[in-house]
């Protein structure tokens, strides 16, 4: 199910780099609509699939690798950081605790605060 409704953003990264890598450099409009785009593609990525976007972050950064002299370039280095930022903290309310979890070596170290007071009052109680 995932994979699926992570099919529905994927279209938003190729239409976001024509904007920053067409013919001419990007203007302040191509700029905003394309850090639009990346951030809502990648930003939905996160929530949808997370294997799907380590595939999509990989290939766009090799196709950024070889077009790096567009990529490093004023307008389009701000425009991959500007949406760079909005994704993470867009999605910092689910990333933090995907990271701390993944880092853990038990479960347990996952349970959110309420969740173990809640299950050590329920065992008081019983």
């Amino acid at each position: 199910m995932g994979e699926f409704s992570a099919m529905a953003f994927l279209p938003l990264i190729p239409a976001a780099l024509t904007l920053l890598y067409g013919e001419e450099p990007p203007t302040k409009q191509q700029g905003r609509t394309a850090c639009i785009e990346l951030t809502a593609a990648f930003g939905m990525l996160v929530q949808v699939h997370v294997l799907t976007l380590e595939m999509a972050v990989l290939a766009t950064g090799v196709f950024c690798l070889v077009n790096f002299r567009r990529t490093f370039s004023r307008p389009v280095l701000l425009t991959w950081l500007k949406a760079a930022a909005s994704a993470v903290l867009l999605n910092l309310w689910f990333l933090l605790p995907f990271l701390l979890c993944s880092q853990a070596a038990t479960t347990a170290a996952c349970m959110s605060v309420p969740m173990a007071t809640a299950a050590r009052s329920s065992k008081l109680r019983a």
